[in-house]
C-alpha cells in the first residue's frame, strides 16, 4: 500500500480518532489519570545498531527482565502492530547481531518511576542512515516522518480502546543527526530543519507543549572522515535546546561506543543514553 498524501492521511488521523472508539464500544474513563506515552525516533543510535540483547545481564540483570509497568508498541518487532511488555530485542532486522534494542530499555524504568502509580507507554519508530533534511522532513510525504505519525496515532488509538483511558503524548525523545554531519548543507540547516521538525511533531499529535529531548551526537570529525560537519550539527542541536519552548538537550559525550564502531554506541553505552534521556530535567 502507498503511503497517503499528507491531506489524505489527515482525514483518516480523524477517522481512526472519532469513528473506530464508536465502533469498539470503548468510552475514557471520567477521571482517570491519563496513560503517559513517549515516543522515541531517530537513525542508527536511537535503533541501537551494535546493541546485542545478550550482553544485558552483563550490564544490568535488571534490564533483561520486562518492567511490570510498562507496555511498548511492538513487542519484538521491526513491524510494530500491537501492545506488549517491554522486552529486549526490541529491534530485530538492522542490528548488526539481529537482536538489538535502542535507549528505550535503558530509559523505561526511570520514565515509569516518574508515573509509580499507573502504566506508562513507549512507541519507536527508527531508520538508521537516515537524514533530517529529507528522510524525516515533515513536508517529504514519501519519507519518514508520515510513517512516524501513522504508527504512533494507531499506537495510541489502539491503547486508548485496549484500556479505556485517555492517552496523552507525554514526551519525544530524538537521537538523530550524524547523516546530516556528513554535508556542509544539511549541516549548517539543521537547526532551521529541527525546529520545523518539532513544530510539526506537536501539531499534528496534538501536543503543543510536549517536552522534546533532543540526543546531541558526538562530535565525530576525528574519528570519521565523513563526518567533518558534525561540530555544526552539534552547535545547531545546542542552539535549539535553548531557543525552543520545552526542548532539552542531552549530551552524549563519554558514551561507550562499539568496538568495530565510531559512530555507535555499545550495548552499555546505549543504557546509559537511554538513562541519560529518562533522567533529564524534563516535565514528562
Amino acid at each position: 500500500m502507498g503511503i497517503l498524501p499528507r491531506a489524505a492521511f489527515k482525514a483518516a488521523l480523524v477517522v481512526a480518532v472519532f469513528v473506530v472508539p464508536l465502533v469498539s464500544g470503548q468510552t475514557h474513563v471520567a477521571g482517570a489519570e491519563a496513560i503517559p506515552l513517549y515516543v522515541f525516533a531517530g537513525q542508527s543510535n536511537m535503533v541501537g545498531d551494535s546493541t546485542h540483547s545478550a550482553q544485558l545481564p552483563l550490564v544490568d540483570p535488571m534490564l533483561a527482565r520486562e518492567p511490570s509497568n510498562v507496555r511498548f508498541w511492538g513487542p519484538n518487532s521491526d513491524y510494530a502492530g500491537r501492545w506488549g511488555p517491554l522486552q529486549a530485542p526490541t529491534e530485530i532486522m538492522e542490528p548488526t547481531g539481529h537482536s538489538g534494542f535502542g535507549p528505550e530499555i535503558g530509559a523505561a524504568p526511570l520514565l515509569a518511576a516518574r508515573h509509580p502509580d499507573i502504566q506508562v507507554a513507549i512507541v519507536k519508530y527508527a531508520r538508521g542512515g537516515t537524514n533530517l533534511y529529507g528522510d524525516w522532513n515533515p513536508d517529504n510525504d514519501l519519507g519518514l516522518y508520515i510513517r512516524l505519525l501513522a504508527r504512533v496515532t494507531e499506537a495510541k488509538r489502539q491503547l486508548e480502546a485496549d484500556t479505556g483511558k485517555a492517552v496523552r503524548i507525554a514526551g519525544f525523545f530524538w537521537m538523530q543527526g550524524e547523516s546530516d554531519a556528513q554535508f556542509s548543507e544539511s549541516a549548517s540547516g539543521y537547526a532551521k530543519n529541527l525546529t520545523g521538525f518539532i513544530a510539526s511533531v506537536r501539531r499534528d499529535l496534538h501536543a503543543p507543549n510536549m517536552p522534546f529531548v533532543i540526543g546531541r551526537i558526538a562530535d565525530l570529525r576525528w574519528v570519521d572522515d565523513r563526518l567533518q560537519f558534525s561540530a555544526v550539527v552539534r552547535e545547531a542541536q545546542a542552539r535549539v535546546a535553548r531557543t525552543v519552548p520545552h526542548a532539552y538537550l542531552v549530551s552524549t559525550d563519554g558514551l561507550e561506543h562499539a568496538a568495530l564502531s565510531s559512530i555507535h554506541f555499545s550495548t552499555r553505552g546505549t543504557v546509559d543514553l537511554g538513562r541519560r534521556f529518562g533522567d533529564v530535567k524534563a516535565p514528562l
